[in-house]
């Protein structure tokens, strides 16, 4: 397990599960996997044991023990989930005479099962024949575009310079995203001449606005002037072809299309009337 990249738990006894793995060098190896990009799969009674309440389905469903939840193992405590986890939600085994959804619980019990639970633990029932799957790095990313989507719209589009590096970004992190996702960053030089691609092109913008409609556009363009924004394009060129020659194979291409293309956006804009008037065109 210490070197396993996916790790399966399946069916079995979920009290049984919980009691035997809390505290144990196995489900500490277990969460150290995850975190090092391990994949684990939990399955029926598994699935049961790692919320935060362990249904004890063998001693109500076959014992015939009064309705109680045990303590679970809690895994997703790590990422602020208090869950109650119950498998085979629509589970038919009893056929048309005995109620056997919600994990062989059935509605009745189940709905007073909920009443005993925390205010604070999520009920979550899966189906079966289906999976749920939890993504945190997804999650994150998620999370760090809308932050970003309303920092720059309720705060930051004000802001000289700031405003564009977060214009620019946008678009990179989902090259980024894909690469962390991937678990490799071996593409990191192509995106850094993508990035800096992308902020000359939208610095080259805020210089088409300035000449167009100054701070009738954006306000904020009352705080640039061109020279200053001319040789924020000039660096960023200038490290794009630094860093070009550290991309390989297909990258190395790409890098240098974006290169080449950039470069005729910026020198066409100043020195081509017919460029200038299809860019200023394709940014309307």
């Amino acid at each position: 397990m210490l070197d396993a990249n996916y790790v399966f738990l399946g069916p079995g006894s979920p009290t049984y599960a919980a009691r035997n793995l809390e505290g144990t060098l196995a489900l500490e190896y277990l969460l150290e996997r995850h975190k090092a990009g391990a994949v684990l799969c939990f399955a029926s009674a598994a699935t049961l044991a790692v919320g935060a309440k362990v249904l004890p389905v063998y001693e109500i469903f076959k014992a015939g023990s009064e309705l109680y939840w045990a303590d679970g193992l809690n895994v997703f405590a790590a990422f602020g989930l208090e869950l109650a986890i119950v498998p085979h939600w629509n589970n038919t085994d009893g056929g048309v005479h005995l109620d056997t959804s919600r994990c062989f619980m059935g509605q009745e019990r189940m709905d007073q099962l909920r009443q005993l639970l925390p205010a604070s633990t999520v009920l979550l029932g899966i189906d079966e024949h289906t999976a749920l799957v939890f993504d945190f790095k997804v999650l994150v990313l998620a999370l760090l575009f809308v932050a970003i989507n309303l920092a720059y719209t309720f705060r930051f589009k004000t802001v000289p310079y700031l405003e564009i590096l977060l214009n620019t970004i946008t678009h990179p992190l989902r090259f980024a995203a894909g690469l962390w996702l991937a678990g490799s960053w071996e593409h990191w030089p192509l995106l850094a001449t993508w990035t800096l691609a992308i902020f000359a092109i939208t610095t080259l913008k805020r210089i088409k606005e300035i000449r167009e409609a100054g701070a009738a556009v954006r306000p904020v363009l009352k705080h640039y002037d061109e020279a200053t924004l001319k040789n924020l394009i000039t660096a960023s060129l200038v490290l794009l072809l630094g860093i070009w020659p550290f991309t390989r194979e297909l990258d190395f291409v790409l890098a240098g299309v974006w290169f080449a293309l950039t470069l005729v956006a910026v020198v066409g804009y100043f020195r081509s009337p017919l460029l200038k008037r299809l860019e200023e065109h394709l940014w309307r």
